[in-house]
Parts: structure tokens; sequence; C-alpha cells
């Protein structure tokens, strides 16, 4: 371990970046962007790609841990003992980009008064039938949508069936409620191969989401958070389709040729978002 600011050293604290993860290090690559003040880098990840860590990665980083099994009992192990360092947890940054474990890191932080967001705060990127009641509030479309709770006939299969298929109509998407990356994700194309996932999930469908399938292209707008600022980075289109990709099939993205029509289009429809109270006020 690295050397380690005291508080009684009369040397400034330092801040600790704690990157939870359990993604390919070369696809973040985050110790090239040490602060020039004093900083101690952690990472974390889960066995397999703890024993993917590049050496002259591990040899910047001032921690790099294993979390096995990756959960909230060893990561908040790994945070008390970061926060005994620290000193504080007002010198701790948590920092998460798998979106999977957002809710795990906004619990850590509410457990241990880290500042930033927590579980409540998050759960609006996390649950998409709440995602989509806020969006709709700001005046965005969104696919309609539908869950078992909201209808009044979860007892009756066939029921059920009818009445999402009359909300929501043919081809549909079923998939969690706190789903990602298209993973348990299914198109349905009629009244039978619906009726058959009601009745294969009955214990469990109050976890699942039904909603429109929008024929398409598919488009991604990346942006950042500088001091509460959005920062607009650019556009992307989708070659083939996440779905398609979790089937087997390959999928990419290109970038958006800047000043287009469809450059500008996808940008409006981004800072729209970006403007409705579910993110500015996050």
């Amino acid at each position: 371990m690295k050397a380690f600011y005291l508080a009684e050293s009369g040397v400034e604290m330092i801040s600790t970046y704690i990157f939870i993860n359990r993604l390919r290090y070369d696809r973040l690559r985050y110790d090239y962007a040490r602060d020039k003040t004093a900083s101690r880098l952690v990472a974390a990840f889960d066995q397999e790609f703890f024993d993917r860590v590049p050496v002259e990665a591990a040899a910047r980083l001032d921690r790099v841990s294993c979390l096995e099994p990756f959960n909230h009992q060893t990561l908040s192990q790994l945070i008390a003992e970061e926060v005994a360092l620290a000193g504080s947890p007002d010198r701790i940054k948590l920092i998460c980009w798998e979106e999977d474990a957002l809710l795990l890191c906004g619990r850590i932080r509410r457990e241990f008064n880290i500042p930033g967001p927590t579980e409540i705060d998050l759960s609006v990127y996390r649950n998409k039938i709440d995602m989509k009641k806020k969006l709709m509030e700001a005046g965005i479309r969104v696919p309609r949508f539908v869950t078992a709770e909201m209808l009044a006939s979860t007892n009756s299969p066939k029921k059920l069936m009818s009445q999402i298929a009359a909300y929501v109509g043919f081809p549909l998407i079923v998939k969690p409620i706190d789903g990602m990356g298209a993973l348990e994700t299914y198109k349905i194309c009629d009244q039978t191969a619906l009726l058959a996932f009601i009745e294969d999930h009955r214990d469990e469908l109050l976890s699942w989401n039904f909603e429109e399938f929008i024929q398409g292209n598919i488009f991604h707008c990346d942006t950042f958070f500088h001091e509460g600022e959005p920062v607009f980075v650019g556009v992307g289109k989708h070659v083939g389709s996440p779905l398609a990709y979790v089937n087997g099939q390959t999928r990419c993205t290109i970038v958006v040729e800047p000043e287009s029509d469809e450059w500008h289009q996808i940008k409006a429809f981004n800072e729209k978002v970006l403007e409705s109270p579910a993110v500015s006020q996050l």
C-alpha cells in the first residue's frame, strides 16, 4: 500500500477515489485521470475482472481489491477500511460506472454518509417504470407500457394477457423492471406467446415490464456532468440492436456526423431529457 497522509502530520488530508466496477479495466483506464493534487485511487473488481487487471495499471493504483462474492457485505468492508484511512467519509468519492451496481453504491453512500446520490435518488435510473413516469411528467414520449401491478387481474393469466395485449398491442417487448443491456428481454408477437410467458413467470410477474415495440433506428447520446452542468460529447447510431446482440448477432455503434439532421434531433431530445426534473434535481 502506498504512503497515506495522516491527520496529525500537518499535511492536508487527501481525497480517496473508489472505483466500483465489474467491467474490463481497459474500457475505463481511470488511473490515467489521477488528480495532480494528492489523491488515493482504489479499484474494486469481482474475481473475473480482478484477474484481468494489467500489472502496469495495478502499479499505478493505490489499492486493487477482489470482492468475492461481489456484494453489500464485501463492499462495506472495503469502504469501512478506506473511510478509516481517510479520517472522514467526506473525503471519499465513490464512483460507479456499472448500471447493475448503482443502487448498491447508493446504499453504501447513505450508510457511510459518503457524499453523492443514494439508492433513493438513483432508483429512477434503475426502475424503468419510475423512469418512464418521470419522463412522461416532463412531456417526453415513451413507449406505451404496463405492469401486472398496474392491472387488477393478476390471478387470471388469460385475463391479464388480454389486458396487456389490448393496452400495448403486438409485437411487444417484455423485460425486467430493473433490467440492463437487453438481458432477459423478449419480443413477443402474439397472444399465445404472451400467455405462455405469463404462465411461465406467474410467481414473478410483478418484476416485469410490458411495453410497446418501436421499429426504427437506435441512437445514443453521450453526456457527462462537470460541476453539476451537462457536457455534450456526441451522438452514436447503433448498427444492430442490443436485443439482437444478446441473441448472438453482431452489434456496434458508429459516430453520427456532427451538425447533421440526425445529430441535431438526438442532441435536442437529449437536452430535453436532461432538463426534466428526474435528472436536473439529482
